[in-house]
């Protein structure tokens, strides 16, 4: 984790990426102002969703024609933090520029190292917690008031039951316009969180990125803890691309076969030895033929078309860690500004 200075709040080493939404000045004079930086390469590009290797501005069409959004490129810890304070401090003397009750911050948190299992449990707090971290923002961001970030309180339970075990289908369970949006998943390996309002404050931003990084951090451990791969077991390669997979898979003596069940029980099939032996040439688990196992895999909804399977990927398993609230994890710093931000905002 890095400390940028005494007055800045924790980040991780997680990278991370920003859309600041504004309006008041044309888009082509923002990426002037920031071009003009030393260090910083910035351009104003038009409407697309390319993540590009420096600074970009590009329309918005929520912002009815008035304004753009400032797009950074893959950010991490002290140097980004510090890319964004240098572009602020320069769009602080740029006259005109600001923020209306249309505009948003949104904020690309990378989640590849994340399970599936992982994200749906850090969809699940944000939804649990939804209603307190509510009150940390202005009226028209909260519950349902924006069309632009819907709450998730509805959509909880149908991300938690995604059967499969697949980011592809998470992306797929709901919509882009919530405070949290899975959809980036398949296209950036990103959770985006676009609650917070529009704003050109470097405090409130990097606030709002150390808590999610915190927030993101805690929900993973709470979710799970990583062990080493079972290779001591009867069909060992299978169990553990199952297991990787989000699904559980155990033998039961009356049916004689092997249940596979996702989390929540809500579905279930079965394995037979016969099935498994197919799978296998010799007698080692050398002797496996992975194509045939991920075709199985597939043919039961284990996994999707988009998936190869993980074979020797650490399982994952559940733990009992105690969660403490939403700003459970984050620093002194952050907890201080947000509880000075609810008495403000109340």
């Amino acid at each position: 984790m890095n400390n940028l200075n005494n007055n800045y709040p924790t980040l991780t080493n997680r990278t991370y990426g920003l859309e600041l939404e504004f309006v008041g000045v044309s888009p082509r004079t923002v990426a002037e102002t920031i071009n003009n930086l030393d260090g910083i390469e910035c351009y104003f590009e038009g409407y697309h969703h390319t993540t590009r290797p420096y600074w970009k501005i590009v329309t918005d069409a929520s912002l009815d024609g008035t304004g753009g959004e400032i797009v950074s490129p893959i950010l991490k810890g002290v140097e980004g933090a510090k890319q964004l304070e240098k572009i602020l401090d320069a769009l602080d003397n740029l006259d005109g520029i600001t923020v209306n009750v249309q505009c948003g911050l949104h904020v690309h948190l990378d989640v590849n190292d994340l399970t599936v299992a992982q994200i749906q449990t850090v969809y699940e707090r944000y939804a649990d917690y939804e209603s307190q971290i509510d009150m940390i923002m202005p009226r028209s961001r909260r519950g349902n008031n924006s069309r632009w970030c819907s709450s998730v309180t509805n959509t909880a339970n149908r991300i938690k039951n995604v059967r499969g075990g697949s980011k592809h289908r998470l992306a797929n369970a709901a919509g882009r316009y919530y405070k949290v949006n899975l959809q980036s998943l398949t296209r950036y390996g990103t959770m985006e969180f676009r609650q917070h309002s529009g704003t050109l404050n470097f405090d409130k931003i990097i606030n709002w990125v150390s808590f999610l990084m915190a927030f993101v951090e805690k929900s993973t451990a709470l979710s799970s803890v990583t062990k080493s791969p079972k290779t001591n077991r009867v069909y060992s390669t299978v169990r553990n691309a199952v297991e990787n997979a989000g699904f559980n898979m155990e033998w039961s003596r009356g049916d004689s076969q092997w249940n596979v069940t996702n989390a929540d029980g809500s579905y279930h099939t079965y394995m037979s030895n016969y099935q498994l032996n197919n799978l296998y040439s010799g007698s080692r688990e050398s002797s496996i033929d992975k194509c045939l196992l991920v075709d199985m895999l597939r043919d039961k909804e284990i996994l999707s078309d988009y998936e190869h399977g993980n074979f020797n990927k650490p399982v994952v398993e559940h733990n009992s860690e105690t969660d403490n609230g939403w700003l459970d994890g984050c620093d002194s710093k952050v907890q201080s500004f947000y509880h000075e931000r609810e008495l403000e905002l109340n």
